[in-house]
């Protein structure tokens, strides 16, 4: 009987581990994916900076 009782907190410790790490991933690829826009939308606009630049001297 006793051994049952384990057998049931090993599974949930395993459960919670799991659960733990699923959590820790997903919310670190929700930043990575917030980081990523912000270094993309600034990039385009120092593309379109450079661009209005050169169409400058050209002019």
């Amino acid at each position: 009987m006793k051994r049952h009782s384990n057998s049931a907190n090993s599974h949930k410790r395993l459960l919670n581990w799991i659960a733990l790490h699923l959590l820790a991933a997903i919310a670190t690829g929700v930043i990575l994916s917030a980081a990523g826009c912000n270094t993309m939308n600034g990039l385009g606009k120092d593309v379109e900076k450079a661009g209005e630049a050169i169409q400058k001297s050209v002019k």
